[in-house]
């Protein structure tokens, strides 16, 4: 095995320097410090390991692309997903002690202890979903002014909604109602998929450890809500992780001029880190070489729709039981 040569700290600027290892080197290749995974791109960490560095001051934001893996489809607990356990690890190492949950999309079918969905039996049909919207698998779609989600309680000290129109043709002025209480938010205009809003409102008087139910109301036909990121002090700092992972998504899937809907909340994110855990699906139906190909055409489509400095980091995929092992290797 070849031993890898050291490379020093390199300066990121304002006095922040990215740690010195050992990388550049070829798959196997070890350090003094034995076998490990090897950077091929030593100087495409910068920009998130510059935005680590700025981490108490700024947010670090990782966006990660996915499956059904990334999703943690089946889990009844946002707690126990890759995307959660991700951001909790790199808090740890980081040293940060925030406990807020973070982003929890509003997925009827995933995750759903956290949250739960539900209507008023008087407002009549109950609520659908749609997925391609954005960050997470599918968002709720709100038909009457009785649907809500609800997030069960938790921890945070400030809250913010992820939400918007679900109709292209009509206008209508969007109300965001929290427990009830119609917050003042007022986003007119047509509705259309691009018609995406965001909006942080402070712990008080929604304390933490209460139940959040969201209601966005519309004259129109309808408003959809995505998702409520949960914070613990950290809403302008910290290490912060996405969930833009669909079920059964192929890298086809989301280099499709249908799937920009959802590309989206990602550019509005502008995160530093694109983790990109995909490949079960392509390979279980695709040659290697139509899969890398297509996994290619995915990595140009980030670099158009996260226009910011940024790293993109490859994952390896999960090797299910039903795929030719000669196809994996």
């Amino acid at each position: 095995m070849e031993s890898l040569p050291y490379h020093p700290p390199v300066n990121i600027g304002d006095g922040a320097t990215v740690g010195g290892g050992y990388a550049d080197g070829p798959a196997g290749a070890t350090g003094p410090a034995g076998p490990g995974a090897v950077l091929y791109n030593r100087a495409g960490m910068v920009p998130w390991f510059a935005a680590l560095a700025k981490r108490t001051s700024a947010q670090a934001r990782a966006v990660c692309v996915g499956d059904s893996i990334t999703i943690g489809l089946g889990l009844t607990d946002v707690r126990k997903s890759w995307t959660y356990l991700l951001k909790q690890r790199l808090r740890a190492k980081y040293g940060l002690t925030n406990v807020a949950d973070g982003y929890v999309h509003a997925a009827p079918d995933l995750l759903s202890s956290t949250p739960t969905l539900s209507y008023n039996p008087a407002a009549g049909a109950g609520i659908i979903s749609l997925d391609k919207w954005g960050l997470g698998e599918r968002s709720a779609l709100l038909v009457t002014s009785g649907h809500y989600v609800e997030w069960a309680a938790r921890p945070y000290t400030s809250f913010r909604v992820w939400y918007g129109h679900w109709n292209n043709f009509f206008a209508g002025n969007l109300r965001v109602l929290v427990n009830g209480v119609d917050q003042g938010e007022n986003h007119s205009g047509v509705g259309s998929d691009a018609s995406r809003f965001s909006t942080l409102f402070p712990g008080s008087p929604y304390p933490g450890n209460q139940a959040i139910r969201l209601q966005v109301q519309t004259a129109d036909l309808g408003t959809y809500i995505e998702g409520v990121e949960f914070f613990d002090g950290d809403h302008a700092s910290g290490i912060h992780t996405y969930n833009h992972a669909q079920s059964g998504w192929q890298c086809t899937n989301f280099t499709d001029a249908n799937a920009d809907v959802a590309w989206g909340a990602v550019t509005a994110l502008a995160p530093q880190l694109v983790v990109v855990a995909l490949g079960t699906n392509d390979m279980s139906v695709n040659e290697p070489s139509v899969g890398l190909a297509n996994l290619d055409t995915l990595l140009t489509k980030i670099d158009a729709k996260v226009t910011g400095p940024h790293t993109t980091l490859l994952v390896g995929m999960y090797r299910a039981t039903n795929i030719d092992p000669a196809r994996m290797d």
